[in-house]
């Protein structure tokens, strides 16, 4: 028996390509993205939710690479 429609897909929904505009480094989730930068930072990357500590510190380095737009210090695309 073969499994079809919703299950298919593996890819998690969050995982979301990111580029720093700084370094032009593209990361394929926000996530890696913060652990790659968290010990320059001083920051821990083992903390779940650090993405948002580093777009709070940095508004406008990171963009979406699929649409194209820039994250704000909250996180939200702008």
């Amino acid at each position: 028996m073969t499994l079809s429609g919703i299950f298919n897909n593996k890819k998690r929904r969050s995982q979301k390509k990111t580029r720093d505009t700084w370094t032009d480094k593209i990361y394929e989730a926000r996530n890696q993205a913060y652990q790659a930068l968290a010990p320059n930072e001083g920051m821990d990357p083992a903390e779940k939710l650090g993405w948002y500590a580093l777009c709070k510190k940095y508004p406008g380095r990171f963009e979406d690479v699929t649409s194209g737009r820039r994250i704000d210090a909250s996180g939200r695309l702008i």
